[in-house]
């Protein structure tokens, strides 16, 4: 019968569609999915990985990559020696788009829905008028003035480590098995939505990781894209009350908001960064000269690549949408 000889593939449309028309409405993919499933989901997640040491999705990842050289090795030997060389494709082929459906299905469930919540201005009835530059100009000074007062508890980069793996959230976070390679690749951090844990790249300049390491727990906690990560993720610092995370939270928003602020005024953005501490100036200055050492080609595909997948899930300013938290966090402080 029909059915059964293409069951698989009817079975996926009727759940990609599902799928897809249950993400068209936030407001219902707030209540059933992120205030509903997603907690419970991320629970199992925290009963099998959470207790562990280590990384479990960056060995997942890892065996994935293997399994997936080893099979086109294998399929390239097969394909060779077939007589039936267009067929031997078709069914590859076949095969690889079922495989992709059902890892886009299940991340969607373990995860990706959390890209169709409402937005953070929506949640938080937060101003919408268009940002002004005196507005940025006096969160910049807010956020200068952050970084002065909490700049004498900076501590040492061993400190800042620390404080990143201490940072609260539904499960902590872990440092990253990749190591270096993550320099290369361009991430501080990240998200592995197969195992719902929260990675920290510690190999980046100190100051960085503890608000990394806040952003990438807001993910965990449901907040999926990158404006909301880092709008929630300033919350956590300031509520960690730890002076040394509430340093890197400061110096990152302001970063961010003093880059806004060269675009309009970069005579001003330029006066406010002399008002930086030594210790900040020397981070800033100790963070520039990591990213030029590490700016290469897998740094800038890297970058594509996230860009169009962060384009796809709703956020079509791609690596821009982590300016967008700063102004979340203006807002919000206001």
């Amino acid at each position: 019968m029909p059915f059964r000889k293409h069951w698989k593939w009817i079975l996926l449309i009727v759940l990609l569609v599902a799928l897809n028309l249950f993400s068209r409405d936030s407001e219902r993919v707030e209540s059933i999915y992120a205030q509903g499933i997603y907690p419970k989901v991320s629970s199992v997640f925290q009963f099998l990985f959470g207790w562990l040491p280590f990384s479990a999705g960056d060995i997942f990842y890892s065996l994935l990559i293997i399994f997936l050289i080893v099979s086109l090795f294998r399929f390239i030997k097969a394909f060779s020696k077939s007589e039936q060389k267009w067929q031997s494709l078709l069914m590859a082929l076949q095969k690889l788009a079922i495989g992709v459906c059902w890892f886009w299905i299940y991340f969607q469930l373990a995860w990706g829905l959390n890209y169709d919540r409402p937005s953070i201005p929506k949640r938080y009835a937060m101003d919408r008028s268009p940002v002004r530059s005196t507005e940025i100009d006096s969160f910049a000074v807010r956020m200068l003035a952050g970084v002065i007062q909490y700049a004498p508890h900076r501590g040492s980069d061993s400190l800042l480590l620390n404080k990143a793996l201490q940072v609260k959230g539904s499960h902590g976070v872990k440092p990253s098995l990749f190591g270096v390679v993550g320099n290369y690749m361009g991430y501080s951090g990240y998200f592995n939505p197969l195992t719902g844990e929260a990675q920290v790249n510690m190999h980046m300049p100190a100051f960085t990781l503890p608000f990394t390491a806040a952003h990438e727990s807001a993910h965990q906690e449901g907040e999926a894209r990158e404006s909301d990560a880092n709008f929630i993720g300033f919350l956590k610092a300031m509520e960690s009350k730890d002076s040394t995370i509430l340093y890197s939270a400061h110096l990152e928003m302001f970063l961010y908001a003093n880059g806004a602020l060269r675009q309009e005024d970069s005579t001003r953005a330029k006066y406010l960064f002399t008002k930086l501490p030594l210790v900040a100036q020397k981070d800033i200055k100790a963070y520039r000269a990591f990213l030029k050492k590490y700016q290469g080609p897998i740094d800038e595909a890297t970058t594509w690549f996230y860009t169009r997948f962060l384009q796809f899930n709703n956020q079509p300013e791609g690596m821009r949408s982590y300016d967008k938290g700063m102004v979340y966090v203006m807002r919000w402080s206001k």
